[in-house]
């Protein structure tokens, strides 16, 4: 769990749901399917490791490339981290 004050701290860059709606920020907050639609000026997002690459490839396509994760998690080879 991601504390408020973390989220204050990168709302600028980064709204995301509920918590950016308190700060002001218009949020299109809907359960949608992410590969078939493309909402928002930004995505913000938590995806399970297991789909990164997938969703990776979506948001490139997309042009909406920010990524904040561990470094760990995209420099360590492994069986899903292979297809990025």
């Amino acid at each position: 769990m991601t504390p408020f004050s973390a989220w204050e701290d990168v709302s600028a860059n980064s709204p995301c749901g509920k918590l950016s709606a308190e700060l002001g920020f218009d949020v299109i907050h809907e359960d949608l399917d992410f590969f078939a639609h493309d909402l928002g000026e930004c995505v913000v997002t938590n995806p399970p490791f297991s789909e990164l690459p997938r969703v990776l490839a979506r948001l490139r396509e997309l042009g909406k490339i920010v990524v904040i994760t561990p470094r760990s998690t995209l420099t360590t080879r492994s069986r899903t981290s292979r297809s990025l």
